[in-house]
């Protein structure tokens, strides 16, 4: 089957959309998971400067 200009254009027009939602998907997984990494070492490191400082630090 042969497509016409128009019927091309809707066609690459989909695919493109497609590719964007697998994208921004990854990308907010990909976020998440470096949000959460962060979060640990962020709490990693104001444990050690507390115990650096001589200050009892707990984390949650």
């Amino acid at each position: 089957m042969k497509l016409n200009g128009w019927e091309r254009q809707e066609e690459v027009l989909e695919v493109r959309d497609n590719v964007d939602s697998e994208m921004i998907g990854l990308c907010s997984e990909r976020y998440e998971e470096v949000v959460r990494s962060n979060s640990g070492l962020k709490d990693d490191v104001d444990e050690r400067v507390a115990r650096l400082q001589g200050v009892h630090y707990q984390v949650d």
